[in-house]
């Protein structure tokens, strides 16, 4: 019978043993855990702000130049329209003389 009792409490305290080194263990997580919500995610939501803060002003230059761009693209066609215009009424003009 105290063979059983030693058994008994060996493993007892094999469990005691085992649930300290669980809580230590969890103080290690839970001071880790508090560092990375502390301190790493903080940082990493810095620096997608001012990565997304980036990409927003060049998407604001890349809109700008587009529009420049655009009315540049507008000019051209108009200038192109006009001097074909000029080019069919030389034409006209040189068919009448030629008449």
């Amino acid at each position: 019978m105290q063979d059983a009792n030693k058994l008994i409490e060996d493993r007892c305290n094999n469990i005691r043993d085992m649930i300290a080194a669980g809580k230590k263990h969890a103080k290690i997580l839970s001071a880790e855990l508090d560092d990375i919500n502390d301190i790493t995610i903080p940082s990493i939501k810095d620096k997608f702000k001012k990565k997304n803060e980036k990409i927003d002003k060049c998407d604001e230059a890349f809109d700008e130049l587009m529009g420049i761009m655009q009315d540049e693209e507008t000019q051209i066609n108009k200038e192109i329209a006009e001097a074909q215009s000029l080019v069919h009424r030389l034409r006209d003009e040189l068919t009448k003389t030629n008449d």
